[in-house]
């Protein structure tokens, strides 16, 4: 459970919110009620009431909630595009922000060494608020099926190239 699995339990009803977000606080991030009012600054009578369903949260309580929740998950508020990527492949693009148009993009990078670990990077690239995804040919249909952002693939023409004729080079003497 993330903030968003919250975020959307809020539009199902008042007992599934309350569901969500003791799944997400308890069992996610570990946390007792004590804990989290004193991390999200809520107050913790607050919390109880809530918890408890005795009180229907405010907007600002849900804001807090969630703003909090978006901290201990590492969310960011830039806009970010996810490249999962091998480490040597990610240690090849120097910027770290994209500039289009109007708008900047941060570019993050999600190290992935498996296709189990590509995948659980996209997971994760989507939940921390990725506005896109890009990653290899190998990998990219099967994270193209499992999140709801764009995905990008990565086509490493030249770098085939390059590679090719390295072998050639290399078993020609």
């Amino acid at each position: 459970m993330t903030y968003i699995d919250v975020l959307y339990s809020i539009a199902i009803s008042h007992e599934r919110f309350i569901e969500t977000l003791k799944a997400t606080i308890y069992d996610e991030q570990h946390m007792s009620i004590s804990s989290f009012a004193e991390y999200s600054k809520i107050p913790k009578s607050t919390l109880y009431k809530i918890f408890d369903g005795n009180r229907e949260p405010t907007l600002k309580a849900i804001r807090d909630i969630l703003r909090a929740l978006k901290r201990l998950e590492d969310v960011t508020e830039q806009p970010f595009i996810a490249v999962i990527a091998a480490r040597s492949v990610l240690s090849m693009y120097p910027h770290k922000t994209i500039k289009m148009g109007d708008n900047e993009y941060l570019v993050r990078e999600f190290s992935a060494v498996t296709m189990d670990d590509a995948i659980i990077s996209a997971v994760n690239a989507e939940r921390g608020g990725a506005l896109a995804i890009v990653c290899a040919p190998i990998v990219s249909p099967t994270i193209d099926k499992i999140v709801k952002i764009p995905v990008i693939t990565m086509m490493p023409k030249f770098a085939l190239e390059d590679a090719i004729i390295r072998a050639a080079k290399k078993i020609s003497g």
